[in-house]
């Protein structure tokens, strides 16, 4: 077993001391404001993806998909959560770049210790073949994703469809797990930026509107 660094370890701690409760409200601002652009650009290349598998292009098809999960972890994990944690934009884009430039290993890590906190549990989610999300997303597909784009391999049906369903059970067991964790209320108004509060006892229901903006411009 390797000796954890000490930038690991300041890692660790920095995650483990983080105060929730004074950064959820800056989370819950950023998806907010930004939840409709991400959703629309991940569909679209999801969308994108599935066609180009049916024409029967597999390599395309695979890179497009990889795409769609690297927008879900930077737009709707990596940055809103540093992003609340830090209150920095310079230094939030940074941490952000760091996790999204490790190695496979450490990418799961440090993601795995963004999310915890939030009930993500990255290492239990399971593709509905019952193997691992992560493990196969890394091992298997973005494998796939980087023999075709750098020497041109040969990408399987299976393959692509693979990574597709990497995308749609990320969405479903980390995105929308957040989004329920903080109160959004997708399923009724099927936006990020519209948010209905039902009635509970002592307290009205109501609805709460963000003004919506686009991270990729």
């Amino acid at each position: 077993m390797s000796i954890p660094t000490w930038q690991e370890v300041a890692e660790d701690e920095f995650w483990a001391q983080v105060p929730q409760d004074l950064h959820e409200g800056a989370v819950r601002d950023y998806l907010g404001s930004y939840g409709d652009a991400i959703e629309f650009r991940v569909k679209e290349l999801c969308k994108v993806a599935a066609d180009l598998r049916a024409s029967r292009h597999f390599g395309p098809s695979i890179v497009i998909s990889v795409t769609s999960i690297e927008v879900m972890v930077q737009y709707f994990c990596v940055r809103p959560i540093v992003g609340g944690a830090l209150l920095s934009e310079l230094l939030a884009d940074e941490v952000s770049q760091h996790i999204l430039g490790s190695r496979g290993y450490d990418q799961r890590k440090l993601l795995a210790a963004i999310l915890k906190p939030w009930g993500v549990d990255i290492s239990s989610i399971l593709l509905p073949s019952g193997k691992p999300l992560w493990e196969v997303f890394q091992n298997v597909v973005m494998k796939k994703r980087n023999e075709f784009v750098h020497r041109g391999d040969e990408v399987l049906e299976g393959e692509a469809a693979l990574a597709l369903e990497c995308a749609s059970t990320f969405r479903e067991h980390i995105v929308l797990k957040l989004a329920k964790r903080l109160g959004f209320s997708l399923n009724e108004t099927g936006c990020w930026a519209r948010v209905v509060h039902e009635p509970t006892p002592g307290f009205v229901g109501g609805e709460m509107h963000y003004g919506k903006s686009d991270p990729f411009k």
